[in-house]
């Protein structure tokens, strides 16, 4: 994501006097060429509110530069020793379409309270939305901000998004079903540790 990018968002944020709190992740945000620059722009956007940095803790020097210089928040849970993270969701990889049910939003949702996600193919209403579209290839990204305000528009993307995302269903299951869902999900094949389901299985095995 480059601080063009970032820009844009800035700026069809204040057309539609939208004001979110800013919370800059990635991958590794730090290794962002850019990053400094970033966290800048989003300080000069959000000038009394939260921007937040989530990141490995790896380079302390920059840590405490953004903490200081622009005033970010840095969670000291987000810092790591080793690059592996354990997952604590064994069925975000598993997708409802692929087992069969048609899922509803859930509170990662952005109209609930995780917010959206925005990197530099668009905007997503879900904040793991980019992830998913990203590596499922779905084509649901919007670089037009509004289309996330338009309940038509949002609606028919979320849709979409939460055929595959097992992101917290078991959460909105119970009883019978969620036995059979949770079956269902380590029955699946594993890559990268974690349990996929078909259309995330074939997505993925490219990947390294």
């Amino acid at each position: 994501m480059t601080l063009e990018d970032v820009q844009e968002f800035f700026r069809q944020c204040q057309d539609l006097n939208f004001n979110p709190d800013i919370l800059i992740i990635g991958g590794e945000p730090t290794m962002n060429p850019q990053f400094i620059e970033i966290v800048a722009a989003a300080r000069k956007f959000k000038r009394n509110g939260l921007v937040q940095v989530w990141t490995n803790g790896r380079d302390r020097e920059i840590v405490e530069r953004i903490r200081h210089e622009f005033n970010a928040s840095v969670p000291e849970e987000t810092f790591k020793a080793k690059s592996r993270i354990d997952f604590p969701w064994d069925d975000y990889y598993t997708s409802p379409a692929d087992y069969g049910i048609e899922r509803h939003k859930c509170w990662q949702h952005g109209s609930e309270i995780c917010g959206i996600s925005v990197d530099s193919e668009g905007y997503m209403p879900c904040a793991v939305g980019g992830m998913l579209d990203g590596i499922l290839k779905l084509g649901l990204r919007t670089k037009t901000l509004a289309d996330l305000f338009d309940n038509e528009k949002n609606a028919a993307i979320t849709k979409e998004m939460c055929k595959h995302c097992g992101a917290c269903l078991s959460q909105l299951l119970a009883g019978q079903e969620l036995d059979n869902w949770r079956n269902y999900v380590t029955t699946q094949k594993k890559r990268f540790g974690s349990y996929m389901s078909p259309t995330w299985f074939e997505a993925t095995k490219q990947m390294k």
